[in-house]
């Protein structure tokens, strides 16, 4: 009992509970830090190919983006982008799916919706995305599947946790 009213005892105390504070805040900085940087890298992709895709219809007019998207699947045929530019009434034109998603937003303008996947698993995949609207009544949509991001995602949180 002497031992835990010990001046040495309550020092050694205030000096484990500090630095287990300051771990777990690090760990949580780390953690927030790397997640919004893959976030953040995810975002700016999708935004500016929106933003390429919307010049070009500016300039060229619709075949262009047309053809752009049709070059950009049939290049790379399983890519973890996603492109769909339909008419009015949602009907595709051109893209990697074979009918409009139907879309959930957040506040900030993104997408999200689920996506069944080609790939040997009959888990859907999840795609981060973000339409926009053309003039002529045309909308494109232009997302990623960020499956691997969440996994990712999952594993650092997982070596975080017993890295504490």
């Amino acid at each position: 009992m002497k031992y835990f009213s010990s001046t040495s005892f309550k020092l050694a105390l205030i000096y484990l509970i500090i630095f287990s504070t300051s771990v777990v805040l690090l760990v949580i900085y780390f953690y927030q830090s790397s997640v919004g940087l893959l976030d953040k890298v995810t975002d700016r992709t999708i935004q500016v190919e929106i933003q390429g895709l919307a010049e070009q219809y500016q300039k060229r007019g619709l075949q262009e983006v047309v053809d752009i998207i049709q070059q950009r699947l049939n290049k790379s045929p399983l890519t973890q982008s996603i492109y769909v530019l339909a008419d009015k009434n949602k009907k595709i034109l051109v893209g990697n799916l074979n009918q409009w998603p139907k879309l959930k937003n957040d506040d900030q303008g993104w997408v999200h919706f689920n996506l069944q996947s080609n790939k040997t698993s009959s888990d859907p995949q999840y795609v981060r995305a973000k339409q926009f609207k053309l003039i002529g009544s045309y909308y494109l949509l232009v997302g990623r599947e960020v499956h691997a991001l969440v996994e990712t995602k999952k594993l650092m949180f997982d070596a975080l946790l017993w890295g504490l």
